[in-house]
């Protein structure tokens, strides 16, 4: 791989340039893309030349979080405006989609280009924590939104099950229970025996805590995800920073819910979340939790469920901020 990393306006290859230390997976994310979103993009342009509206607006919002995956920027930007426009249009069909396709095949070229670059190496970058392992159920349809999760948490603290649809997820969940599930809420058509992201969760919730991570910035998508069980909810973004953090936060959320959790899990979590959070060590995240422990007078445990909960308030607040927002947009017009 080249030590600058290329430049196109297509492709935020800073974002892929972070994965450097694990080019086996950063292949299979680039490759991911590559392979899946030209079909992706046909079966878009046969939904509207089809006028199948709910389809091709499922398939849009799958192309949004491929791009978003792989770092093609400038393509998550024509996408999410398209969906803006689909959802005003009262003829969808008239879209026009040839802006669509031009991004793609820029998105395409510059993707090549990288991958062709990467090193045949399949080491994988070491991981640095001795806390307890995890297991995550990720259930998403599309491969490179799959791909960067991998990346983003696969390691000694995770362990990734993934699942492309509802009824994959329940068989896993029920063959070997996971500690909690990440769903996407766009998986494709439902089906009797699969069901939707909103019909996954609910059946989850006895069972795990889950949270969401779609393209769907909706209030009422936000709002009914919080009333099937979702313990938080995350936007698709090309920097998988705040996905981790959520994932450490969550957990511990559930331990202390659900029983078990003692102060050294506590401590854990808050010392993953500082690790993802500030992109530091397991030695250094531990210092700060002594040192501002020192600082304001108590001890380590109660500075790491103080970390916690703020983190946990900042998200309700968001959650309660778009619902406030919906209300009073409803009340303007």
């Amino acid at each position: 791989m080249n030590a600058e990393p290329p430049t196109d306006s297509a492709v935020d290859f800073a974002h892929l340039e972070r994965f450097r230390a694990n080019p086996a997976g950063l292949r299979e994310l680039v490759e991911s893309f590559l392979t899946g979103t030209p079909d992706l993009l046909g079966a878009l342009e046969q939904s509207v030349r089809r006028r199948d509206e709910e389809q091709a607006a499922n398939l849009l919002h799958a192309l949004t979080g491929a791009a978003l995956s792989a770092g093609a920027a400038s393509l998550a930007e024509t996408c999410q405006r398209l969906a803006r426009d689909w959802e005003r249009s009262e003829n969808p069909a008239a879209i026009p989609l040839a802006a669509l396709r031009q991004e793609v095949e820029s998105a395409l070229e510059a993707l090549r280009r990288f991958a062709d670059e990467l090193p045949f190496d399949d080491a994988a970058a070491p991981t640095g924590t001795d806390a307890r392992r995890f297991t995550v159920l990720h259930v998403e349809d599309n491969a490179s939104a799959r791909a960067l999760v991998r990346l983003a948490l696969e390691s000694d603290r995770f362990a990734i099950l993934e699942a492309a649809d509802g009824r994959e997820a329940l068989a896993l969940a029920e063959r070997e229970p996971p500690d909690l599930a990440i769903v996407d809420l766009n998986l494709g058509p439902t089906r009797p025996d699969s069901p939707s992201g909103f019909g996954l969760l609910q059946r989850l919730r006895d069972r795990m805590p889950a949270i969401v991570l779609t393209v769907d910035q909706r209030p009422e998508s936000i709002r009914r995800a919080t009333a099937a069980g979702a313990w938080g909810y995350l936007l698709k973004s090309p920097d998988p920073q705040n996905l981790r953090a959520t994932v450490e936060v969550t957990l511990a959320r559930s331990r202390e819910a659900w029983g078990g959790e003692s102060p050294s899990n506590t401590l854990d979590i808050a010392t993953g979340w500082l690790m993802a959070t500030y992109h530091v060590d397991q030695r250094a995240a531990r210092r700060a939790l002594a040192r501002l422990a020192r600082d304001k007078r108590c001890n380590a445990s109660e500075i790491a469920r103080e970390i916690l909960e703020t983190h946990q308030l900042h998200s309700d607040l968001g959650r309660f901020v778009a619902e406030i927002a919906d209300v009073s947009a409803d009340e303007d017009g």
